[in-house]
């Protein structure tokens, strides 16, 4: 397993201090849909920056990635660390102010709120005996 310095180290290195959604990106944003998967919920950290994701914009590799809307063209996730044995981790990214809204209603919220800075936890949780977070 992977130490818990070397993921810190790795998702510090790794995440933009600061992240800017469009409104083009939050107007073509679907729930159910992989826009808002794991924000605020835990999900396989393999997932974390899937096509069309939220937590694809917060990392450094992403500026220069593809997008498309709710993951339509399948572009290859990008690993905040690589090296992480599949299935082994997981992770959620807590977004301060959204009052741990998910789906539907977090894009409401976000769509709502208009332009507006979140502070993102993202927190990384090893698999327990049972294969869950």
């Amino acid at each position: 397993m992977t130490s818990t310095s070397e993921i810190t180290m790795g998702l510090q290195a790794n995440i933009n201090a600061t992240t800017t959604v469009t409104a083009a990106q939050l107007a073509n944003a679907t729930a159910p849909g992989p826009f808002t998967a794991g924000v605020n919920q835990v999900i396989p950290f393999e997932a974390f920056g899937g096509d069309g994701m939220l937590t694809r914009l917060l990392l450094n590799s992403a500026s220069k990635a593809p997008w498309s809307d709710n993951g339509t063209a399948k572009n290859a996730a990008l690993p905040p660390i690589s090296g992480l044995e599949s299935g082994k981790y997981f992770y959620e990214v807590d977004l301060a102010g959204t009052n741990g809204a998910t789906g539907q209603n977090l894009l409401d919220l976000l769509r709502a709120n208009g332009t507006k800075s979140y502070e993102a936890t993202v927190k990384v949780y090893a698999a327990n005996t049972s294969g869950t977070a």
